[in-house]
């Protein structure tokens, strides 16, 4: 009986933690929450697998904390011809090691969505702002031979 109880309690606690996020922009925050703790720390081996940039800390600085003030709409980018960028974000977004996507018999399809934040930022100089940065996600999508949708991939703020 008890161990339900704590089983309860616990599932309980990680939806609720996983909602709290959900809030203000759901599968953005979490992904946005990792790049900008990875680009903190500089692990580019971290950043490979979801992202094409990185905040810099030594020109752009931290960010300490952030909301999600805006999440705009899915703007169709890119599909046919191939593209060395393209392809690189298609494949970082569909990435299964398990289930490998050949790039040359089905052409991703990219969605691009804008995501506005409010986020609190240390400076290089040691001082603080509050700065709004747009960042875009990008991810990618194949028909073959079962629909494929991949995550979001961070490729460039602002």
């Amino acid at each position: 009986m008890i161990r339900g109880v704590r089983r309860a309690m616990s599932t309980t606690a990680v939806t609720v933690a996983l909602l709290i996020p959900g809030c203000g922009g759901g599968q953005e925050y979490l992904v946005l929450e990792r790049f900008f703790a990875s680009s903190h720390l500089r692990d580019r081996t971290a950043l490979a697998r979801f992202a094409t940039t990185i905040f810099e800390p030594r020109i752009d600085g931290n960010v300490d904390r952030f909301k999600v003030v805006d999440v705009g709409p899915d703007v169709k980018i890119g599909t046919g011809a191939p593209d060395g960028s393209a392809d690189r974000v298609a494949q970082l977004s569909l990435d299964q090691p398990l289930d490998p996507v050949d790039l040359n018999s089905d052409r991703p399809s990219l969605v691009e969505r804008t995501v506005t934040i409010e986020a609190d930022v240390r400076r290089p100089d040691g001082t603080k702002a509050t700065r709004r940065i747009e960042v875009s996600l990008v991810r990618a999508s194949v028909k073959q031979p079962m629909p494929r949708t991949g995550r979001w991939i961070v490729t460039a703020f602002r």
